[in-house]
């Protein structure tokens, strides 16, 4: 099992960067790693510091694909410079230092399990790695700065050649291949060499007999795990549009939370709850809904050609957009609600259930009352707070859907100088923000009075 993920991660590492634009996100290689590693940390150091390299490449690589919006949204090219530049910069210092910390766990491995004719292979590879990683950032990042060369109307410097960009990018992705072909070949030969199928079931029997005696801290770590990439995938509310169409699926938050919540019922680390099968009825079906709201937006903008403008003028037009494409805007909204209220409920039901079932186990009967309300006290109003702030921001987006067609009349409306229109993608994007940041203020009150609480007192016994 973990030969075949860490041979995919490294199939979607070895991609090339196109400036800020990573062709098949890093983000989901890095989560693969860390599934890959996460028995290991139980067992070897230098795997858990392998897992938190991984994570803060997770962070990294989220923070590119947030660039990548900024940049498309930005009329400016030259905020593309700046972004390629800030995250070679941080690519190179701590994904270096995540290949560093990975290899040095494969070393550990191959000499723990005897495997010593691969010691001089994996050092030579991790070499081979890193150089082709400082190779793939480099080639992304140097076609940005020809962009140095463009002209301005107060400005001139010289011959603009920014209009070269799109030729270098593709020249650097040709210069990559070799470079790709080798990563994948390297890394898969080593992967499948040095985790063996008997490498494989001693990871395993070591695991099962190290966490003999300390199940609980292997619960807690995996509710902790759950909240951390439900607390990543927030970024999938964003408004993030491509021909007017929105290109984020905000689905991905209910199917990532769905997927854990039961494989830790299936492990016996939660007790399943009717109400996560109402919430997988409302995702299927939102999901459903967006799928069909992104097709007819397609159909709307680029099959049928159709502008804003003919929203008034012509009857397909207007019968497609506003009977057709609102209704579904507005359906899988309402059921995204749904599902988030639903979530957020199940995750505050489970951290409750873990506290009330684990605390006895560390803490005296006395003190239980008092840290079930001190639970309820903290955790409950701000479940109540991104619940409602989950509405306000996500009905923004079908109102701002509704409305594009009334730009003309919009724009003559102003405050402080700004058109009325003017205020409503930045608002959108504020509220979402603010809906984001009040999930992950709930999440840290959920780990702060559940699971951290239990973990550090288990720790210290």
């Amino acid at each position: 099992m973990r030969r075949v993920l860490f041979i995919i991660a490294f199939v979607i590492l070895a991609n090339p960067l196109l400036s800020n634009i990573d062709i098949v996100p890093d983000f989901l290689a890095y989560i693969l790693i860390m599934i890959a590693l996460s028995k290991s940390t139980y067992i070897e150091a230098k795997a858990n510091g392998a897992f938190k390299g991984a994570r803060n490449m997770l962070i990294v690589s989220i923070g590119r694909l947030a660039a990548t919006y900024f940049t498309v949204m930005s009329i400016d090219d030259v905020l593309s410079l700046v972004f390629s530049f800030v995250f070679f910069i941080l690519e190179m210092v701590l994904g270096v230092s995540f290949l560093l910390k990975l290899f040095d766990y494969f070393y550990s491995l191959a000499y723990k399990t005897e495997n010593t004719s691969l010691l001089t292979y994996i050092s030579r590879i991790k070499i081979v790695t890193i150089v082709i990683l400082a190779l793939r950032l480099l080639l992304s990042t140097l076609p940005d700065f020809i962009l140095l060369t463009r002209n301005y109307e107060l400005i001139s410097t010289g011959p603009d050649y920014s209009g070269l960009r799109y030729v270098l990018m593709g020249l650097s992705f040709i210069l990559f291949i070799p470079a790709w072909v080798a990563w994948i070949v390297l890394e898969s030969k080593l992967t499948f060499r040095l985790f063996t199928r008997s490498v494989e079931t001693e990871i395993v029997n070591e695991f099962n007999e190290k966490i003999e005696n300390k199940q609980l801290h292997y619960e807690i770590k995996s509710h902790q795990r759950m909240i951390l990439f439900v607390s990543l995938s927030m970024i999938f509310t964003f408004f993030v549009r491509k021909d007017g169409i929105n290109v984020f699926y905000n689905s991905t938050i209910l199917v990532i939370f769905i997927c854990y919540y039961f494989a830790l019922c299936i492990k016996k680390q939660i007790r399943l709850n009717k109400h996560a099968f109402i919430l997988t009825g409302v995702s299927a079906l939102q999901l459903v809904a967006r799928i069909a709201e992104t097709k007819l937006l397609n159909k709307y903008f680029v099959s049928e050609n159709y502008t804003l403008s003919n929203v008034f003028n012509n009857s397909g037009a207007e019968t497609l957009y506003y009977y057709e494409i609102m209704p579904v805007v507005w359906t899988q909204t309402i059921l995204f609600i749904i599902g988030m209220s639903l979530m957020v409920y199940l995750m505050v039901k489970s951290s409750y259930e873990s506290l009330v079932k684990n605390f006895p186990l560390v803490y005296e009967a006395q003190d239980n009352q008092f840290n079930y309300k001190d639970f309820k006290r903290r955790v409950i109003p701000s479940a109540i707070v991104t619940t409602s702030l989950s509405f306000l921001s996500i009905t923004l987006y079908p109102t701002v859907i509704s409305y594009m067609p009334y730009i003309d009349e919009l724009v003559k409306i102003g405050y402080f100088k700004v058109p009325l229109y003017s205020w409503a993608l930045p608002l959108f994007t504020v509220l979402t923000a603010v809906f984001v940041a009040s999930f992950i203020v709930m999440v840290v009150l959920i780990n702060e009075n559940s699971y951290k609480r239990v973990y550090n007192k288990i720790s210290l016994d």
